[in-house]
């Protein structure tokens, strides 16, 4: 809960972009936006799952205690979940831009009927991990469901720039705590993690400092303007 409280701090600095856009019938403008929505938050998204994966079972010893242990699956899978939200929230935004958010309607209320009868099979067949993964999937259905409201009212593409890096990045720092995790502290894998990403995404060029201070720009001097 904590976490999916953070994409909503730059999407809603994007969100007014995007209605000027609309308000402009500017589609060029909207997509420019949509990309540096979409590549930011992949950017902070796939470290998040990649290094909270070999990091779960000490993550919850760290905070909740050795009794908890078993929780880190758990953690595993709610963390792909969360990713899933954090990418999801960049089209529940732009549909809000567009005034589609009505269309979305009778996709969370099929996604709730399916949630309760899932939640319900699941729990009993598989206990809380059926549960976790049942999350997995409702999240799954939403996200394409948002991209197919937006795509079916403005015809825009789904690029996330860098993506390869971000994947390559996530994967080194991936590997690199899955052998020293049993080693050191967590707070130490944590600040390891994302210095490994933070130094391999700027080695091969994965960071765009001007693309990132654009939109910090953009809105400065709007306020002046």
């Amino acid at each position: 809960e904590v976490l999916i409280s953070f994409p909503p701090l730059f999407l809603g600095m994007v969100l007014p972009q995007w209605s000027a856009a609309m308000a402009q019938n500017d589609t060029k403008m909207f997509q420019k936006w949509m990309d540096w929505a979409l590549s930011l938050s992949a950017m902070f998204t796939i470290p998040l799952v990649l290094g909270t994966l070999p990091l779960a079972r000490d993550i919850m010893v760290f905070v909740a205690g050795a009794d908890f242990a078993g929780s880190g699956v758990i953690l595993q899978i709610l963390i792909i979940a969360t990713g899933i939200i954090f990418m999801g929230n960049v089209f529940g935004y732009a549909i809000v831009a567009v005034g589609e958010q009505k269309r979305m309607i009778p996709f969370y209320c099929i996604a709730a009927i399916i949630s309760l009868f899932a939640y319900w099979k699941a729990i009993v067949n598989f206990g809380v991990e059926g549960a976790a993964w049942t999350t997995v999937v409702v999240e799954v259905f939403i996200l394409f469901s948002a991209v197919g409201v937006l795509k079916n009212r403005i015809n825009t593409s789904i690029t996330i720039q860098y993506l390869t890096k971000y994947i390559i990045s996530g994967i080194i720092m991936f590997v690199v705590l899955l052998l020293v995790h049993n080693v050191i502290h967590i707070l130490v894998s944590v600040v390891l993690g994302m210095l490994v990403y933070g130094i391999v995404l700027w080695a091969i060029g994965g960071i765009n400092i001007l693309s990132i201070k654009e939109i910090f720009t953009f809105q400065s001097s709007k306020s002046r303007g």
